[in-house]
């Protein structure tokens, strides 16, 4: 395991590493450097190697996020390799989701690491995104009415408004969520502007009775790869 005084070090090597791999179309091994170094920010964060280093842990959290959104974006070009992929419907779909997978990862890690490569991700995920303008439109999209009741701290658990925590904030290598309770389901509407664009109503999951196949609402979260069952 690496140690605390050396992880900065090592995160901007791997990450120098990962784009002078990218350049080269080295992609499996972009793909193994970052597979690599989000398994090595999961140990880190779930066994609590660093306990008092809060400056690291967060270093964990966000290069662990980054890396996984590099882990998305291979995965997006092995799927628009092929010019004509906007015609397969499922792989639209993936390709739609993958793309605001990054766009999240990127958004949050950029806001504190500065690599020039990090342009370069950002103008290849707008030609993407304007790809789907250009073929599907601006879309439509289904938005949930949620009543929450309470909300606890993902922290300290306690009443969210009582707490110390601020939401989207990272402590120690732990991000505060708000962890809503006693939820209803008021109604769903359709809109063009969403808060999940992940849930785009797309034509052809329309039924035989004019009915939706629709995804109302994801479990998407920035930080899903500490939980990811390998």
């Amino acid at each position: 395991m690496i140690t605390k005084n050396h992880f900065k070090y090592y995160c901007s090597d791997q990450i120098l590493q990962w784009f002078s791999s990218f350049d080269a179309r080295r992609y499996k091994i972009c793909n193994r450097i970052a597979r690599r170094h989000v398994e090595l920010c999961r140990n880190i964060l779930k066994g609590h190697i660093w306990r008092d280093a809060e400056v690291e842990n967060n270093g964990a959290y966000i290069t662990g996020v980054l890396f996984k959104g590099l882990i998305e974006f291979i995965q997006l070009a092995d799927l628009t390799r092929d010019q004509k992929w906007h015609l397969n419907n499922k792989r639209t779909e993936k390709v739609w989701t993958l793309m605001w997978n990054c766009i999240d990862r990127f958004d949050f890690s950029s806001s504190t690491l500065n690599y020039e490569g990090f342009t370069r991700i950002r103008n290849k995920l707008e030609e993407l995104r304007k790809i789907f303008i250009d073929y599907f439109g601006p879309g439509f999209y289904s938005s949930p009415e949620i009543l929450i009741r309470n909300e606890s701290c993902g922290i300290c658990k306690k009443d969210i408004r009582a707490c110390p925590h601020m939401p989207g904030r990272l402590y120690n290598g732990t991000i505060c969520h708000s962890i809503p309770q006693h939820i209803e389901l008021k109604s769903v509407s359709l809109v063009t502007l969403p808060e999940d664009p992940r849930c785009r109503i797309w034509p052809w999951n329309m039924n035989t009775d004019k009915s939706f196949h629709v995804v109302v609402m994801t479990l998407f979260h920035i930080d899903d790869w500490l939980t990811d069952v390998k």
